[in-house]
């Protein structure tokens, strides 16, 4: 995330995806039945070197 400001290299992939689904979900009244995380590859060394998380930014899928 080159030019992002340099706490979001520390931040964890996908912590709060329960916090976008769940509202989704409760504007049609729906319920998932399930959701899955899937990483996008490695983190560069160079991030990693400066204390960046070992995984990288994520998304979420899921079955409603």
């Amino acid at each position: 995330m080159d030019g992002w400001p340099s706490y979001w290299e520390e931040m964890i992939p996908m912590h709060y995806a329960t916090h976008v689904v769940s509202p989704c979900l409760g504007m049609v009244d729906g319920l998932a039945e399930y959701v899955s995380c899937f990483g996008s590859g490695p983190v560069r060394d160079d991030m990693r070197k400066r204390g960046a998380k070992k995984f990288s930014p994520s998304r979420a899928a899921n079955k409603g």
